[in-house]
């Protein structure tokens, strides 16, 4: 990554680590900044006369100036980066330079992706990571420019306590320190430059890169209401919804336009423009349309994407598992033996495999977008998107009972076998949804 602080890298590459990883590739980041917080501490890189000048901090013995305690919210202020300071100066390099060996041995253990997060500011030290990587033969370099993000930088771990408006001017004076020695790519923010593009997976990275935005919104996921085809647990079809299923279809327009407008009272009125995504089969009545139809279409437009159907079971389509484990025993045991990479026999038979693939069309017009989106896919189709997709991860569950949603754990509630993904911690969570915060909503607590 190449870029200043506060553009946004940290963000974008965690997103794209997500990408990737729910491509199947082995991706990881290496984060030189949370490495560095670990390389040194104030006294030892910082002015000495600042320092003399400055108070201690009676609870971490740091020094700290008229606007509070800098020692206890962040390992190295603003005068680490001032590209004068040599002995800091020549920490970051050593810092990026063991990060870098770190990733090359990770590649060399059978990594595929390795992302370098960190500014790479200045010429020579892209010079110094290209000269280091070029002693790898089976290792191809990609630096993605990166715009600019302000916004949510004051949250990092370097200011994690310390006041809001000390951590906004001691990151503005950061920035100055950055800008003194930085080295300007051109157009950024304006023009996607893509160069020397030549594998596969540079392809793929430069084109969801290029669909990315920083916009706030919020990606809510549920499945549809529950069908008569669910209700006698049969594979695919098109029944219309159960009562139950039309039940949970009111609930789930209500609570959506609650929620919509709680986020309304958070960001400009302008985003609040929200997307209906649906999945249907053929031109019938499918479950996600019927439990569309209480949606007032005046605020929501509607799409019909037949990449969010439910996987095709081939010949099997329609049966219970049971009616497949009588009549085909032989394909019941290979799909309990690979649930992923089965595919349904007969023609058009599809794997959960297949079924990824088809999402990605889907995935990347969700990064695209500007504004809020329900996806409603059929079956478990939901199980195949990657969530989250931003940096924030809330669950409802619908409680008959009440008909209406509660929130829970994310953590301890969802589960997701396929793709692996860390939960983000919801404590977490600033006042303001990060942009993409996801939103998951379940039918019960059986999610998988």
């Amino acid at each position: 990554m190449v870029g200043l602080p506060a553009r946004g890298k940290s963000y974008i590459v965690k997103k794209l680590k997500r990408y990737l990883s729910w491509l199947g590739f082995q991706t990881k980041i290496f984060n030189v900044g949370d490495r560095r917080r670990l390389a040194g501490t104030i006294e030892d890189f910082e002015p000495a006369q600042k320092r003399m000048e400055d108070e201690a901090c009676a609870e971490c013995e740091t020094p700290q100036s008229a606007d509070g305690c800098a020692g206890c919210a962040t390992r190295h202020s603003s005068d680490f980066f001032d590209p004068d300071n040599a002995r800091a100066s020549q920490l970051r390099e050593q810092v990026a330079m063991d990060v870098l060996d770190d990733l090359l041995r990770w590649l060399q253990a059978g990594g595929q992706i390795a992302i370098h997060d960190a500014t790479n500011s200045t010429i020579a030290r892209r010079r110094a990571l290209i000269e280091r990587i070029g002693g790898f033969a089976d290792v191809n370099l990609l630096f993605a420019i990166i715009n600019r993000n302000i916004r949510l930088k004051t949250q990092s771990p370097d200011y994690l306590g310390m006041d809001p408006a000390v951590a906004e001017a001691d990151f503005r004076a950061r920035l100055r320190n950055y800008e003194r020695a930085y080295t300007t790519y051109r157009h950024v923010g304006t023009k996607v430059i893509a160069y020397n593009i030549q594998g596969f997976l540079e392809s793929q990275v430069v084109f969801y890169l290029m669909n990315m935005n920083l916009q706030p919104r919020v990606i809510y996921i549920t499945r549809h209401g529950e069908s008569q085809d669910n209700a006698a647990g049969r594979i695919g079809g098109d029944a219309c919804l159960s009562d139950t299923g039309r039940q949970y279809a009111q609930a789930l327009a209500r609570f959506i336009d609650r929620r919509r407008s709680e986020f309304g009272a958070e960001v400009a009125a302008s985003n609040q423009k929200m997307g209906h995504f649906a999945g249907s089969n053929g031109s019938s009545a499918a479950p996600a349309f019927e439990t569309a139809e209480h949606f007032d279409a005046t605020q929501y437009r509607i799409k019909h994407i037949r990449s969010l159907n439910e996987i095709y079971a081939g010949k099997c389509e329609g049966m219970t598992y049971a009616e497949i484990a009588a009549q085909y025993p032989d394909e019941f045991e290979a799909r309990q033996l690979d649930k992923f990479y089965y595919r349904y026999p007969g023609i058009g038979g599809e794997s959960y495999a297949d079924v990824v693939l088809r999402l990605q069309q889907v995935i990347v017009e969700l990064e695209r977008i500007r504004h809020s989106v329900l996806l409603l896919p059929l079956g478990y189709v939901y199980a195949c998107e990657p969530r989250p997709f931003g940096n924030f991860l809330r669950v409802w569950r619908y409680v008959p009972d009440i008909d209406d949603f509660e929130e829970i754990d994310a953590a301890s509630t969802l589960k997701i076998r396929y793709p692996e993904i860390l939960m983000p911690d919801r404590t977490a969570t600033p006042p303001l949804p990060s942009p993409a915060e996801t939103t998951c909503s379940a039918r019960n607590t059986k999610l998988l």
